[in-house]
């Protein structure tokens, strides 16, 4: 976002001195030096200006982070089939970049819950750090509300499976496991829509994904 911004910012200040060229030639040495301190002070204002309204169009405009992020844009609704559940159970998520300030996944954040299949809800979470890392790996660290247990925490990690590489992945693979026991539960979760789903949209897709 930073170099973003950057580039916009010396893009209008080129343009703005070759338009004020000629007449700064005919101006006189005083002149000239208050041109270049009003110059200095009008490119930091076009600077924050610029800042704060990629800034708003980031955090506003889906298409706009899907193209600043590229490989990792995972904004969206995934869903999964946890692999080690004795009955079915799916696993859905919503992962939100809208947050990020700059060209980073630090600020990625993850809502998520785990039901069964008649739409039971036994568990939710949400991310407490969250990063990817070089476009290949997620991990993130989590709290879980265990709904008729108790909250505890847990960490989860991920690979990207993108389609080719530099694209966005649409599929991954990986494991969660809660720190009171440590055992980590795989899980492979795919990508069904770039915007937030409900509970009930978001279990139809995954029972079509995951029909036995």
């Amino acid at each position: 976002m930073e170099k973003l911004t950057t580039t916009s910012t010396v893009a209008v200040m080129f343009l703005a001195v070759t338009r004020l060229a000629p007449w700064l030639q005919q101006r006189s040495a005083a002149q000239g030096i208050a041109a270049a301190a009003v110059g200095t002070a009008t490119s930091f204002g076009i600077y924050g200006l610029i800042g704060k309204g990629l800034s708003l169009a980031f955090r506003k405009v889906r298409t706009l982070r899907k193209l600043m992020l590229g490989a990792q844009f995972l904004e969206g609704t995934w869903v999964g089939r946890p692999g080690s559940a004795e009955e079915e159970r799916f696993t859905i998520e919503f992962f939100d970049q809208s947050a990020i300030d700059r060209q980073s996944s630090s600020d990625l954040r993850i809502n998520g819950c785990m039901c069964r299949a008649d739409g039971t809800i036994l568990a939710t979470w949400q991310s407490e750090a969250a990063a990817i890392i070089d476009s290949r790996r997620l991990v993130y660290a989590y709290t879980t509300d265990m709904r008729a247990q108790h909250k505890h925490q847990g960490l989860a990690e991920f690979t990207l499976l993108p389609s080719a590489p530099g694209r966005a992945a649409h599929e991954m693979e990986g494991w969660a496991a809660d720190l009171t026991n440590g055992h980590k539960d795989s899980n492979r979760e795919y990508k069904v829509a770039d915007s937030r789903l409900s509970d009930a949209e978001a279990l139809r897709e995954a029972r079509a994904r995951f029909a036995r």
